[in-house]
């Protein structure tokens, strides 16, 4: 059973967490930052959440990545102007 989380549930999840646990075939895979934890698994074929999708079409970085949440991008979108 795939028990991913959706859209809307990635966003907030970007926005609340302090952490995120990513579990694959009950092996944790990482724990860290939603920031961290978003960026580093850009190679791989797990979803992203919307203001990390936008931030990359637009190439807004933050501190060298991209940004994960509204909050993030707004700043991001800031420092680049």
């Amino acid at each position: 059973m795939d028990q991913s989380p959706n859209q809307n549930e990635l966003d907030d999840l970007a926005a609340l967490c302090d952490q995120i646990w990513v579990i694959k075939d009950g092996c944790l895979l990482m724990a860290d930052s939603p920031q961290t934890v978003f960026n580093q698994l850009d190679d791989l074929a797990f979803d992203k959440p919307a203001a990390w999708e936008m931030a990359k079409k637009l190439e807004l970085k933050l501190d060298g990545c991209y940004p994960v949440n509204a909050r993030e991008l707004k700043e991001a979108a800031e420092n680049a102007n």
